[in-house]
Order: structure tokens, then C-alpha cells, then sequence
């Protein structure tokens, strides 16, 4: 067997250590499973027995700094690993309210990058009740499972924060509409155009050049529903006499995208009723590996400062979209392999959105050098 270089046990434990990064660092640890910790272990051991026996050709005090990195290492993902069984033994209801706590967190993240810091007036209203009406379903089930969580262990402080979270998102949107319609007749013509252009943007996103069966009919339905307000605003700006040449064209082109819209509507809808749920739980893994792909080669060891942060917003959406529909399909067709499958997703989900907020600041910070 060849006698591995230190260059070969540095990148090695900078593997694990990268592994357990995605794995393990901000999660919570009754979510996690021990065996990806089982296998970290046993190469981390390996590693630091090849070490300590000096089978590798190296300067002492390298050798020594690499020795004492592993051990740290071998020591935390040990406490690691105990510390998840001691999290899983709490019992379901603790492991349910930590998938509701989870689930509340990517609001947060979809809410941060979609309405943080963002005019008002333009903002997806449609998005804005379906972000509401998920605290509604989680907070309500974080009330049902407290009584019966350890106690010490009643959360409260979360579901102050998801209730919080919920009064922010309502007020917010009553915010929206009222600067919708806050400025003259011609500003409010650009708004709406604009809020137009932004849900043409989103059907591109999650449409355009997609399989059928892997797009989410409610999405589809939440533009159309978001045009068909925008037409309507565009309508009554003219009829309240507005006249304006562009505002014209700009009604022409939503309705020719709403007949678009609903007709392409029928077609994701009759694709999906024709498709087997146990094959549509493969399409789905298939579109989530499709956007962690696009991930890997656009993102993953690259400099953040370089990012299209864009881009990697639309990710997080488009993988949103995935984890959405595997959710909703183990809640009436619960299977072994959506529920990894979802498991998968999440994770990759709360990656997308830690990366995002990285790319962010690390763009702020690029821009606010000398």
C-alpha cells in the first residue's frame, strides 16, 4: 500500500472538514443522522494513526500542526456525534418542532432576499401570502406540539420569533399595496409595469425550457393571479383617464401573456395528473440535482466576490420549489425515498440560502473598499 504524503492527508481532512461543514454546521442536531459522523471518524482515526506512527514523509513541526488539527477534529465530530443521539432520544415531538423551526428559518431567507431592502411598490404580493400562509401552518403546528415537548424545552423564544415573523409579513403587505397606488398616475403605471415585468421574470425562472411534471401548478396559478391584478390596475388607470401610449402596450402584453399563461396552466396541470406519483418523486430528485449542478459548477470554490448573486437567488428559489412539492407529496404519499429526498433538499436549501447571504456580503464588502 503507498504511504500517503502529508499533502495527501492535509487535502483529506480538508475534505471531511468540508464534508461536515454541508452536513452538520447550522443545523439542528435532531435533524442529522450519525453514519456520514461514522464515516468522518473512521478517516479522521486513519489520518491521525498515520500521523502519530510518522508514515509520512514531512518536517516535524508540519507533521505536529497536522496531527494536532485532526485530533481537534477527530475530538469535535466525536462530541458531535454523541450530541446527535442525545438530540434524537428526546423523542418525535422534539424532532417535529425542529423540522417546523427549519422550515420557518427558509421563510426568513426567502423574506430577506425577496423583500429586505427592496421598494415596496414592486414587491410579489402573491409571494407575500404564500410566505404568510406557511407561518400560519407552521406556527400552528409549533402551538399543538409545545405542551408535549421535555420541559426546559418548550421553545418559546422560536415561537415568539415565527409569530413575530408572521405580524412583520402582514404588515408588509398591506405596506405594498398602499405604495402601489401612493404616487401620481404615471408612477404608478411604472410600478405596474415593472410588477409585470417581475412576474414575467419568475415565469421564465420556473417555466421556460422546463419539464412539465417537475413545475409546481400554484406557482403558475400565484402569476397569473398577480397579473390578472396588475391588468386589472393598468385597466382602471385608463379608465380613470390616464392616457398613456405605453400603458397601452403594456396592457396588450399582459393580456397576451395571461392567455399564455393559463393555456401552458392546462398543459403542466394534464402532464402531471398523466404521471404516476412514484415516478414523480424521481423527476423531482432528477430537477433538484439539476439545480445543485448548476450550483457546483457556477459557485461551489468560487471567489464570492465573482458570484452572480442573482443567479444564485433564483437557485434557492428554484430548489424552493422542489422542497415545496416533495413536502406536499409526503404528506399524502409518504414513501422512504421522498422522505430522503426531502431530507437532501432541505439541507441543500439552507447551503443555497447561507451562500447567498455570503455572496452578499462579501459583494458589500468588495464594494465598500477603496
Amino acid at each position: 500500500m503507498t504511504t500517503p504524503t502529508l499533502a495527501d492527508l492535509r487535502n483529506a481532512l480538508e475534505l471531511i472538514g468540508h464534508e461536515y461543514a454541508l452536513l452538520y454546521a447550522g443545523f439542528s442536531r435532531i435533524t442529522r443522522e450519525v453514519e456520514p459522523l461514522d464515516s468522518m471518524l473512521e478517516r479522521l482515526q486513519a489520518a491521525v494513526t498515520a500521523l502519530e506512527a510518522g508514515a509520512v514523509v514531512a518536517l516535524e513541526d508540519e507533521r505536529q500542526a497536522l496531527l494536532t488539527d485532526a485530533r481537534s477534529s477527530l475530538a469535535l465530530y466525536t462530541s458531535e456525534r454523541a450530541l446527535v443521539l442525545e438530540a434524537k432520544a428526546m423523542g418525535p415531538e422534539v424532532h417535529a418542532f425542529a423540522e417546523l423551526e427549519e422550515e420557518a428559518s427558509l421563510v426568513s431567507a426567502t423574506y430577506r432576499r425577496h423583500f429586505e431592502g427592496q421598494a415596496r411598490a414592486t414587491r410579489d404580493l402573491g409571494l407575500l401570502a404564500e410566505m404568510i400562509a406557511d407561518l400560519d401552518r407552521l406556527l400552528s403546528g409549533m402551538e399543538e406540539l409545545q405542551p408535549s415537548l421535555p420541559e426546559g424545552l418548550k421553545m418559546e423564544a422560536t415561537i415568539a420569533t415565527v409569530r413575530s415573523n408572521r405580524a412583520l409579513y402582514g404588515d408588509e403587505r398591506g405596506a405594498v399595496v398602499e405604495a402601489r397606488g401612493a404616487d401620481g398616475e404615471e408612477e404608478q403605471a411604472g410600478v405596474l409595469a415593472e410588477v409585470a415585468n417581475g412576474q414575467f421574470q419568475t415565469y421564465r425562472d420556473h417555466f421556460a425550457g422546463k419539464a412539465r411534471v417537475t413545475r409546481r401548478p400554484q406557482l403558475l396559478q400565484r402569476i397569473i393571479d398577480n397579473l390578472t391584478v396588475v391588468l386589472d390596475r393598468m385597466t382602471m388607470l385608463k379608465a380613470a383617464g390616464f392616457v398613456s401610449e405605453w400603458n397601452e402596450k403594456n396592457i396588450e402584453v399582459v393580456q397576451a401573456q395571461l392567455a399564455h399563461y393559463r393555456t401552458e396552466l392546462n398543459e403542466v396541470r394534464a402532464a402531471r395528473e398523466a404521471l404516476p406519483l412514484t415516478d414523480l418523486q424521481v423527476v423531482l430528485g432528477g430537477a433538484a440535482n439539476e439545480i445543485m449542478g448548476e450550483y457546483g459548477q457556477n459557485y461551489a470554490g468560487m471567489s464570492r466576490r465573482a458570484c452572480d448573486l442573482g443567479r444564485l437567488g433564483v437557485l434557492c428559489d428554484l430548489l424552493a420549489e422542489v422542497r415545496r412539492q416533495m413536502a406536499e407529496l409526503g404528506w399524502f404519499f409518504p414513501t422512504d425515498v421522498n422522505t430522503r429526498n426531502l431530507r437532501l433538499v432541505t439541507d441543500h436549501r439552507a447551503l443555497l440560502e447561507r451562500e447567498w447571504v455570503a455572496v452578499r456580503d462579501a459583494k458589500a464588502t468588495a464594494e465598500a473598499s477603496p
